[in-house]
This record gives structure tokens, C-alpha cells and sequence, in this order.
């Protein structure tokens, strides 16, 4: 059966997880949610699966290496002390190769720079210490991954007990380049799940598949949560671009702002706004699907409930949801005129209002979708069926959309 890829697109923590979730499981988390943001390029495909299982494939040490080599430069540029690095041959002969592929192909833009440093850092502390944003020295972290290559540390750091388990176990993953596990203990499951979906495993991972039993998997549909990025260049856009080019659909994640600047940039450097553009000609490639999600919703009715009592919450929600869906469609048609005028599709042009009409945008809360089928009664639902959430809608299109009727 040949994958139909949904792929799920949008800035770092604005819920694609929790809304996979909801779309696949009533009650239980599928996609471990609360993601660890823009420090891995790892997409999580979602499969079919009679019982829970996942495969993640690692990152050779060439990507160690790779990091090494950034460090090394963040020490320098510090302006410290040139240090001897009495590195193996092999290391050496690396290093240096990487240092003069980056001569080649210096970018003179700082901002971007500085954004490979600060990524190369957050992914190293996310590896050795489980946080992102632990406060560690430069020093401190190549140590460390110079022994996750095998190395003498260079400044001879005090690890941390923690620290050095870690190290540990990263060593085992690039001897062993993949993992397989079912669920055959679901404690153990959630944990490597975890450790590996957005714990300190996640930068290693180069491909992660995971099976669940939903049936909406069953058409062959694969979910895939992309990576939370959102700037022109950075080192997500090649996977990014790579799911994007084999979706059949893509459903961008907003929150009920919409569709900011740093929303209409990924769209830009994916291409999306040239693939919406319908196409005619015969043995041609299909337009691509776009279903705008806008997440966060009842926080907006929830605010309006506050200012004004004299209607029901669930009013508000529906009156929110009205609201937010014309205000981002607006947003949509003023973004397709200006990004096919730019890139002179004068066809799609004429036609910005009909390609604008083919993209769903749907407001959803998986938040009370849960509450509702979790009918505690602690902790109620402000609104008062399921279908309210809009969940089961984007289901509904979901499931139409395989089956040929949209």
C-alpha cells in the first residue's frame, strides 16, 4: 500500500502533537506531547500498527563529528586560548575536512551563524543533560562529546554521574544505529518513548516510526509531525521540504493570530504556495491539500466569557470559531495574491479566491474534544458534544479526502 503522508506543519509548541492525538486516540496519547522545539530535524511518522511499536533509526558519528566541529569553532570565536586538540588522525583528518567544506561555502550573514551556533549548543546540552537550555561551558561540552567519540576529554571536565550515563548510552545508539521496540511493557514503552520522541535521544534520531492502532491509519494514511521551525534557510527546511514534495495534504498549525509572518516564511521556503496552484494541464502533478487548524481557540472564548456573562461559554466558542475563520481567510487571500504576484503566476492570480475556497480552515480544541469523551466529572467540558471541538470534522475530511470525494 503505497503512504499517503499527512504532514503536520507549524511553529515549535503550538500544539501539532496534542492535535494528532486527538485525531487518533479518544483517550490515550498516541505522539508524546509537549515537543522539545526547533533543536532536532527529526520528523515523527505516525503508521498503522496492530499494537504499539516504534523504530528509530540514529545519526552516524559523522553527526557527532559535525557538532565537534561547531564547538570548536564557538571556542575560538570566544577569543580564548588556541588549544593543541590532540584528537586521534582520524578525527583530525574529519575536523578538517568540515572546516574547509565551510571556507567553501561561508555565509556572510551573522544572524544566521548565530543561529547554527545556538541550535549546535541547544542540541549538545539536550544530549548530555536531557535540558535545552542548561547553563554549561563551551569547554564542558566538547569534553563531552569527544568521549562520545572515544576521545581524551581536552579540559578534562568533572562530569556529572547523570551526565557520563548519558554519554553512555549515546555511544551504544551509534554502535547500533537503530531500535526497535514493541510494547510489550507499556512502562518501559512510555519511557524509551519518551526518551526517544522528545527526550535526550531526540537530536540523535534520524528517522522515527511509530505504529499505533487507529483506524484511521488503516487507509494508509502516515501522519507526520515535522519538525517546529519557521526561518528562510535553517536546517530544517531540507526535511521539511523533502515530506512536503510526497504529501498528499498539509495541515498548518496556527494559533488564533493565524497566519504570521514567521507562518507565511515557512510556507515560502517549503514551496506550499506554488503547489497550491491548480493545474490543467493533463499527466500534470495534483495541487496540493492545505487545511489551515487554528489551535488555542477556547482561550479566546474563554477570555470573552469573562468580559461578558450574559452568554454561555459554548456561545462564545461558536461565535469565536466563526470569527476566527474569516479573519484567517481573509489572511489567506492576501497572502496568495502576494505571493503569486510575486512569483509571477498571473493564472493563479486571477484565480486567488477559488484556490482560497479549496483550503479548509478549521478551529479545533483537543483540549475539550478530551474532556468531553473523558466525561469526568471533575473536570467538565465547557461545551457540550464532541463535534463542538470540530475534532470529529477534521476526521470526517480526513477520511473523505482518501476516499476520493474531495
Amino acid at each position: 500500500m503505497t503512504d499517503k503522508y499527512v504532514c503536520f506543519l507549524g511553529m515549535s509548541g503550538i500544539g501539532k502533537s496534542s492535535l494528532i492525538n486527538a485525531l487518533l486516540a479518544d483517550r490515550d496519547n498516541v505522539v508524546p506531547a509537549g515537543g522539545i522545539g526547533p533543536c532536532t530535524a527529526q520528523a515523527i511518522r505516525v503508521r498503522y500498527g496492530g499494537y504499539p511499536s516504534f523504530k528509530a533509526v540514529y545519526h552516524s558519528k559523522e553527526y557527532i563529528v559535525q557538532l565537534l566541529s561547531v564547538l570548536i569553532d564557538i571556542y575560538e570565536q570566544q577569543g580564548c586560548n588556541k588549544t593543541r586538540w590532540n584528537f586521534s588522525k582520524d578525527l583530525t583528518n574529519k575536523i578538517q575536512r568540515i572546516q574547509k567544506a565551510k571556507l567553501r561555502n561561508a555565509n556572510s550573514e551573522i544572524e544566521i551563524k548565530t543561529y547554527i551556533w545556538n541550535n549546535c549548543i541547544s542540541q549538545t546540552c539536550f544530549l548530555i543533560t536531557g535540558r535545552q537550555r542548561a547553563q554549561l561551558e563551551i569547554t564542558y561540552l566538547i569534553d563531552s562529546i569527544s568521549l562520545i567519540l572515544n576521545e581524551m576529554a581536552p579540559f578534562s571536565s568533572q562530569f556529572e554521574i547523570s551526565d557520563l550515563n548519558r554519554i553512555e548510552i549515546i555511544r551504544e545508539c551509534l554502535e547500533k544505529r537503530s531500535f526497535n521496540y514493541k510494547c510489550y511493557d507499556i512502562q518501559k514503552y512510555h519511557q524509551y518513548l519518551s526518551d526517544h520522541a522528545v527526550g535526550h535521544l531526540a537530536p540523535l534520531i534520524q528517522y522515527f516510526d511509530m505504529y499505533v492502532n487507529a483506524d484511521l491509519l488503516k487507509r494508509g494514511i502516515v501522519f507526520v509531525d515535522l519538525p517546529g521551525v519557521g526561518i528562510d534557510g535553517d536546517i530544517h527546511q531540507k526535511i521539511t521540504k523533502e515530506y512536503i514534495s510526497k504529501a498528499k495534504l498539509v495541515i498548518l498549525v496556527v494559533s488564533p493570530r493565524g497566519i504570521g509572518s514567521a507562518e507565511h516564511n515557512l510556507m515560502k521556503s517549503v514551496d506550499i504556495y506554488r503547489k497550491l496552484i491548480p493545474i490543467d494541464r493533463v499527466n500534470a502533478n495534483k495541487p496540493l491539500k492545505l487545511i489551515i487548524a487554528v489551535t488555542r481557540v477556547d482561550d479566546i472564548a474563554s477570555s470573552r466569557f469573562r468580559q461578558n456573562k450574559s452568554k454561555e461559554k459554548w456561545q462564545h466558542w461558536d461565535e469565536t470559531c466563526l470569527d476566527i475563520e474569516v479573519h484567517v481567510r481573509r489572511q489567506l487571500i492576501e497572502l496568495l495574491s502576494a505571493a503569486y504576484s510575486i512569483n509571477g503566476e498571473v493564472r493563479a492570480q486571477r484565480n486567488v479566491e477559488k484556490v482560497s475556497e479549496l483550503i479548509s480552515i478549521v478551529p479545533v480544541s483537543a483540549v475539550e474534544f478530551r474532556k468531553i469523551v473523558a466525561d469526568d466529572n471533575y473536570d467538565r467540558s465547557f461545551i457540550t458534544e464532541e463535534k463542538q471541538s470540530n475534532i470529529p470534522r477534521l476526521r470526517d475530511m480526513l477520511c473523505r479526502l482518501f476516499e476520493g470525494y474531495i
